[in-house]
Order: C-alpha cells, then sequence, then structure tokens
C-alpha cells in the first residue's frame, strides 16, 4: 500500500493498473435568435401575386431573442442577401457555389455585382442595417424595414435571404432598466423596435466589445414571391373630394399586355351614396396591346367622409378580379354651398 503522506500514481506502483472515472450529463441545445420576414405588398400586388421589376415593395424583418433566461444576445446587423440572376452557362463543378452561400461558408469568387442580384434597395434604403449592438433578453425583439425592388423577372421562388449577426453576452440585462434601443428611419433601412425585454447598448457598437463571444449567425430564407411585369394594366381616376348634389366621374383605364384576346366585364354596384348616370355594366374585349378607358358618372347624395360604389372588373378569359375589392375608396363630400376655401 502506498503511503498515507503522499499521492499515488502508476510510476510509484507499477504493479497496480491505472483506473479512471467517468461521469456522464446531459446538455440541452437551444436556439438563440428566431428571424421572421414578412412582404408588406400593395392591394394592386397582392391581388396579383407578384411584382413587376423595378417596382418598390416592402419587406418587413424581425429578430426575437428565444434563448432562456439569463441568457441574452447583442444584435449586431440585419442582412438583405439576394440571390444572383440565373446565369446563361453553368459554373464548372469546381467552382460552383451554394446560392445563397451557406452562413460560414469562404467565398473563393468575386463578389457579384449589384447587376447580378435580383433584389436592389431602393435610396435611401440598404440592404443592411446596423442595429447598433442593442442587447435582446428573453422575449425581446428587433425590427427593421427594407425597400427592395426585383431587378429582372423570375418565377415564383425565395429572391434571397435575411442574414442576422449577433453575439452572446455575458451578464444578462435587468429587464425593465435603460431606454429602448435606438430608431433607425428609413434612411438607414429600416426602423428599430424594442420589446419585451429588448435593452439598448453603446450606440455605434457594430462589433462585440474585446473579449467578447465570436459572432454568430443566423439566417432565413425571403417569402416566395414572383416577378415579372403584369398581364393588365390598370388605374382607376377619382377625385378625392366632391361636392352634394353634383357629378362627379370615376374612370377606369385597362390595358391589354398579353398576346393573347381576352375578355372583360366591368361593373359598379349601387350603394346608399351615390346615384348613377349611365351605364353600371361593361362588356368589352381587347386585342393585344390594346386599351380601353370605362367612365361612370356618379351623384353624391350623402355628405362626409363615404365609399365610392365598389368596382369590379373581371377577365372572363382568365377568370380573374383585376380590382382588388378590399383596396379603400373613401371620398368626402362637402355640403352644397360650402367653399373648400372659405371653410379653411
Amino acid at each position: 500500500p502506498a503511503p498515507a503522506s503522499g499521492p499515488t500514481s502508476p510510476a510509484a506502483c507499477p504493479s497496480l493498473p491505472p483506473h479512471s472515472v467517468a461521469a456522464s450529463c446531459s446538455v440541452d441545445v437551444v436556439p438563440g435568435l428566431q428571424l421572421a420576414a414578412t412582404l408588406l405588398l400593395t392591394p394592386d400586388q397582392r391581388q396579383r401575386r407578384a411584382v413587376a421589376p423595378n417596382e418598390t415593395f416592402l419587406l418587413h424583418v424581425t429578430a426575437s431573442c428565444i434563448a432562456p433566461p439569463p441568457a441574452a444576445l447583442r444584435l449586431l446587423s440585419l442582412r438583405v442577401e439576394p440571390n444572383r440572376r440565373l446565369q446563361a452557362a453553368p459554373l464548372p463543378p469546381s467552382l460552383a457555389l451554394p446560392n445563397p452561400p451557406l452562413p460560414g461558408s469562404p467565398s473563393t469568387l468575386a463578389a457579384p455585382s449589384p447587376a447580378d442580384l435580383l433584389l436592389s434597395p431602393v435610396p435611401p434604403s440598404t440592404l443592411e442595417v446596423g442595429c447598433g449592438g442593442a442587447v435582446l433578453a428573453n422575449g425581446g425583439c428587433y425590427s427593421a424595414l427594407f425597400c427592395l425592388s426585383p431587378t429582372a423577372a423570375a418565377p415564383m421562388q425565395s429572391l434571397g435571404r435575411v442574414l442576422a449577426t449577433w453575439s452572446r453576452v455575458e451578464t444578462a440585462p435587468v429587464p425593465g432598466i435603460g431606454a429602448p434601443p435606438p430608431t433607425l428611419g428609413i434612411a438607414d433601412g429600416g426602423n428599430g423596435g424594442n420589446g419585451g425585454a429588448a435593452l439598448p447598448a453603446a450606440r455605434g457598437l457594430l462589433s462585440p466589445p474585446p473579449g467578447s463571444p465570436l459572432p454568430s449567425e443566423d439566417w432565413c430564407a425571403l417569402p416566395l414571391l414572383a416577378a415579372h411585369p403584369p398581364d393588365f394594366n390598370v388605374r382607376i381616376d377619382r377625385p378625392m373630394e366632391a361636392t352634394l348634389g353634383m357629378p362627379l366621374s370615376v374612370r377606369l383605364h385597362v390595358a391589354n399586355r398579353t398576346r393573347q384576346l381576352h375578355s372583360f366585364r366591368l361593373s359598379m354596384a349601387e350603394n346608399e351614396a351615390f346615384l348613377f348616370c349611365g351605364f353600371k355594366l361593361h362588356h368589352f374585349t381587347l386585342p393585344p396591346g390594346a386599351s380601353h378607358t370605362a367612365t361612370f358618372n356618379l351623384f353624391p347624395i350623402a355628405p362626409g367622409a363615404v365609399q365610392l360604389p365598389p368596382l369590379r372588373l373581371l377577365c372572363r378569359t382568365t377568370n380573374q378580379e383585376l380590382v382588388d375589392a378590399k383596396a379603400s375608396q373613401d371620398i368626402f363630400v362637402r355640403p352644397c354651398g360650402v367653399d373648400r376655401r372659405a371653410a379653411g
């Protein structure tokens, strides 16, 4: 036996086999950040289920901290990474890279030019938003608004992804202390916001402080969206104000951008605020490249803020509604004899 005053080692006791002790424990790996991207489309864009090349649309991005307490995150930036346009000839296998590249994968090719990307920012918006190092605890969120437009026609697909760069905060902040994170305007590429226990950090902090954990990246794909010119150009011309008992005109212009002959049904229903003068139903056809203008004459019979009679334009060839029934058609009707300049 070894003496009680000294440690036991295999060298001191060569006849004893070495001993090892093993212990096991369970470790739960949980996500820390959740990204959500939402398209904010106009009623016409929702009706077409697409946007045209060089047509503006909005993308709302929200980064939420879902790490369990007391963990906290420092959000560094949010960036939109558009996909590249389809190449005329495929790249050699040795040069082919995922599109978009996986997070953390090195890129050996030159950065694509803006003309090679499917999306471009609409000034003064940009493709990247610095989040000012905002610190998010569990339940905190940060949002940004991007103004984008497609650069070319594309079928229904995800036109890119959103990439968030963040780092872990060693000491969790105390909820409810401090001012909200800085608010970014459209000129900075988005709007910043906070929710839950989102707390601020130093303004202009785009990289973690020395000695803090290395930044991590999370990403989510953009919602599906098609980019192609509309088959029909539809425009409604209407006044914003009218006078009680005085006629007003509502004009609808439609142009056929396809290479086929299409038949249309245009109608306007009655409501309690207006009377009609003339036809309320039109049937017409448009050859390729042709256009048509229809005029509805109305007489307002109710003063105040009222709704114009609902207008419907149906392409009978494709059974497609071309006017969004949910679009606002508000108009203000002044009482007869009231001068707008005198009232102002």
